[in-house]
């Protein structure tokens, strides 16, 4: 494994080089996402600039499958999703596209992995497990997308979940998973130098949903193939997972439309309130490394039970979903 880490240092210095051109290409055409109400910055910024990290991403899987460093079966069945949303990404960066057509191609990207991955064999009861586990997926594609709206944050996210993937898969003997993921950690950390902490372009769908799709690929494989607990995987999204997922709970409960833009999510409520972009992502940081870091290691060496560590790490991000919503209440009742 060593000796492959100089595919993941060539692709984070190939996107930080190479990222310059994506931002004249979207001034350019005039990909730009304009300040409004729902958004959080206040100048237009080039978006889409993702599309160097994902062509960068799938140039080096590419190779290491020539090389036979990652296996056919398990570099193409991680490809073909990639490539699907990368490319419905980059279309809808140039110009929205319905979401029921998004929609539509996640399903079959997501029902591409599970087909290609899904383990044969299962006791029947079991194998229906493949319907939650392709929802899952599905909505762990879209979180990133619903989750990029702070600067650098999820790209952030992407560094941080992809390497600590990474070690859980080195630990497990799941190399190629663990180079796939360290890939996906190196570009994003490429595209988080023009990110953050005042972004020069956006990442877009383009990358947000490989990013989403790719994490949920890995997870897949990391249970499939490797009979990892999926309850542990999904812990290095946490506080992810809980932002994104309370607050779409909460607007279908009210009667929104969960769908389209809007600012309620914890990160958007910190960067309004008082944190601003830079402490918000600092907050983020600090919660990965404070909380979901130790639980996950403490998960994973056997010192307590997952479904305690799980149990602990949701509560606590929940609660304190729930306190900054409460807090943001209070101040706009006054």
């Amino acid at each position: 494994m060593n000796s492959l880490l100089v595919y993941p240092l060539f692709g984070f210095f190939l996107t930080v080089f190479l990222t310059p051109l994506a931002i004249l290409y979207a001034r350019k055409m005039q990909i730009l996402d304009l300040p409004g109400p729902r958004r959080s910055h206040h100048s237009p910024v080039p978006r889409g600039g993702g599309v160097v990290a994902v062509l960068v991403l799938l140039m080096l899987i590419i190779y290491l499958i020539s090389r036979q460093y990652i296996s056919g079966i398990v570099g193409l069945g991680f490809l073909q999703p990639v490539v699907l949303l990368g490319v419905v990404g980059f279309l809808d960066d140039h110009g929205a596209l319905a979401n029921r057509y998004k929609l539509i191609v996640q399903v079959l990207a997501c029902g591409l992995a599970v087909y290609v991955f899904w383990p044969a064999g299962l006791h029947t009861w079991i194998y229906w497990l493949w319907i939650p586990a392709l929802l899952a997926m599905v909505w762990l594609t879209n979180l990133y997308n619903f989750m990029d709206g702070s600067h650098g944050l999820a790209a952030a996210q992407a560094v941080f979940s992809g390497s600590l993937l990474t070690w859980l898969f080195v630990r497990a003997g799941a190399e190629e998973l663990a180079l796939l993921s360290l890939l996906l950690a190196a570009v994003a950390g490429g595209f988080l130098v023009w990110n953050f902490p005042k972004p020069k372009i956006f990442m877009g769908d383009v990358f947000s949903g490989v990013l989403g799709v790719g994490f949920a690929v890995l997870l897949l494989l990391g249970w499939a193939n490797y009979q990892l607990n999926p309850v542990l995987l999904s812990l290095v999204l946490a506080s992810f997972v809980v932002d994104a997922s309370l607050t779409l709970i909460v607007r279908i409960f009210k009667g929104q439309q969960w769908y389209t833009a809007h600012r309620e999510h914890v990160y958007q409520q910190l960067v309004s309130v008082a944190s601003g972009h830079v402490g918000t992502w600092f907050i983020f940081q600090a919660l990965n490394c404070l909380i979901v870091l130790p639980a996950v290691w403490l998960a994973e060496t056997g010192r307590v039970s997952v479904y305690w560590v799980a149990l602990v790490v949701y509560l606590l991000f929940s609660s304190g979903w729930y306190a900054i919503h409460r807090l943001k209440k209070q101040e706009l009742g006054h």
